[in-house]
C-alpha cells in the first residue's frame, strides 16, 4: 500500500530546535519568575521546592508533549534549554567560589 502523499510531509517534521529551545527558555524563566513572586507568600520550605521543581515539572511536560506529537526535535531544543540553564548556573556558582575562596589571598 502507498501511503498518502499529503500525509507524508506531516510526518517527516520532526520539529525545529530553536522553538524547543525558545519554549524551554520561556517555560524555565517564566517559571521561575512566577514563582519568585508567590515565594513570599508560602512557607520557607515548601516555597523553596516548589521553587525549584515547577519549572522543570512544566519542561518534562512539555517535552513529553512533543515527544507525543513525534516533534523530537523540538524535546531535543528543551533539553538544550535546560543544559544552557544548568550551565550557566554552574558557572555562576564557580565564580561565586573563586570570588569568595580564601585560598587566592597571602
Amino acid at each position: 500500500m502507498n501511503p498518502d502523499p499529503a500525509q507524508a510531509p506531516q510526518d517527516a517534521f520532526r520539529g525545529s530546535l530553536a522553538k524547543g529551545g525558545g519554549i524551554g527558555l520561556i517555560a524555565l524563566l517564566g517559571g521561575h519568575a512566577a514563582m519568585w513572586s508567590v515565594l513570599p507568600s508560602l512557607h520557607p520550605l515548601p516555597a523553596f521546592l516548589a521553587f525549584l521543581t515547577a519549572p522543570w515539572i512544566a519542561l518534562l511536560t512539555l517535552a513529553a508533549h512533543f515527544l507525543r506529537r513525534r516533534e523530537s526535535r523540538t524535546a531535543w531544543g528543551l533539553g538544550i534549554a535546560a543544559a544552557i540553564l544548568v550551565g550557566i548556573a554552574l558557572l555562576l556558582l564557580g565564580l561565586v567560589v573563586l570570588v569568595f575562596s580564601p585560598g587566592g589571598r597571602h
